[in-house]
């Protein structure tokens, strides 16, 4: 077989900016221990790659979504870290619980049965609070199935702790009545943008994912948070255009405020991969003259609260998921005299984005 040419894509993890990532966590943590979600493949940037710096960093919980997802952090870390979130489905699941020692979390009446036919022992129990997705609401806790479970870490989720909501305070209030109801040895109740919270929301665990690897979901981390990913997309094509010419029909939303000249401008088209494992050309008008070969990117715009599917973070290096089509908010320069950056003024919390070549 021929050796393959160097792809047109490329993204470099840097597992050290992680591990501060999760250092300044778990510093916003306070007293409480600091986890890591590690789930859809360390969203997507490579369980190998992350798992072993999270832990060498020094967190000793990690939480995955699927059954499927624990062999392959267990070969980082004791079993006995992993936490799978989704709980037992069937007695298969609960099987493979009590042989590999991964902890399940218990998220309704039918799975805490389920985890007492196979045996029983440790696990840990998710309470809803007000998100309605997974876990035991508050009438179910006295059922016997449930009062009856050996709880380690009793948990539940924000719904909202990106925005400042009064949804916050009463999910707050909601837990705290659980942990009073429910005998357990720790609790936790927050995601990355709980943290920023404050300490009344910390409890005795946190559970970072998304600000580990670069996500920015509230002000308070903006600073203290490091983009892990940076991609390199290769370019395809350019082709000069003069004020006026056509674009794509989404380029009105990509560059809403580029000035009307007499000056050619650089349409250059990168190969870049978005959701879905879907390649599309990104086609971004840049810059008056001069490009490079190498475009390398950086977005930080932080367009919704809502995290995409795991590939986009995958191919863009993002520092804010989106579930915004990216193609339309890909913001790039080439050029060593950049042109401005635009920011769409309808976007809620745009961010404008840095560029790596200029540094502007």
């Amino acid at each position: 077989m021929a050796e393959l040419p160097p792809p047109s894509l490329r993204l470099t993890i840097d597992a050290d900016v992680l591990a501060d990532n999760w250092r300044a966590l778990d510093a916003m943590s306070g007293e409480a221990k600091t986890g890591a979600a590690v789930k859809a493949d360390c969203y997507a940037l490579g369980v190998d790659a992350c798992v072993p710096a999270l832990r060498d960093a020094g967190c000793t919980h990690f939480f995955v979504a699927h059954w499927s997802e624990v062999e392959a952090v267990a070969s980082h870390v004791p079993p006995a870290r992993i936490s799978v979130l989704h709980g037992p489905m069937n007695a298969a699941d609960a099987a493979y619980a009590q042989q590999t020692g991964a902890a399940p979390v218990i998220n309704s009446v039918s799975q805490a049965r389920l985890w007492h036919e196979s045996g029983g022992g440790t696990c840990q129990l998710m309470v809803d609070t007000g998100i309605n997705r997974l876990g035991v609401s508050l009438g179910d806790l006295s059922d016997p199935a449930i009062a009856s479970l050996d709880v380690d870490i009793l948990m539940s989720h924000l719904a909202c702790a990106d925005e400042d909501n009064v949804m916050n305070a009463r999910q707050l209030a909601v837990f705290k009545q659980a942990t009073e109801v429910v005998p357990h040895q720790s609790a936790s109740l927050t995601n990355s943008a709980g943290i920023a919270l404050g300490s009344a929301y910390h409890f005795d665990l946190t559970r970072p994912g998304l600000a580990l690897y670069g996500g920015v979901p509230r002000p308070e981390l903006a600073n203290k948070i490091r983009q892990v990913a940076r991609p390199e997309a290769a370019i395809l094509q350019t082709r000069s255009l003069s004020a006026g010419d056509s674009l794509l029909a989404t380029m009105r939303n990509l560059l809403p405020n580029v000035p009307c000249q007499r000056v050619l401008y650089r349409l250059v088209t990168l190969t870049v991969f978005f959701a879905a494992e879907a390649a599309k050309a990104a086609t971004c008008c840049l810059a008056k003259l001069g490009f490079r070969s190498w475009a390398k990117f950086r977005w930080t715009c932080s367009l919704s609260t809502s995290p995409t599917h795991p590939a986009c973070a995958r191919a863009t290096g993002l520092k804010c998921h989106s579930t915004f089509p990216m193609w339309r908010r890909i913001r790039a320069c080439l050029s060593m005299n950049c042109l401005p950056h635009w920011d769409n003024a309808s976007s809620r919390g745009s961010r404008m984005l840095h560029c790596t070549l200029c540094k502007c």
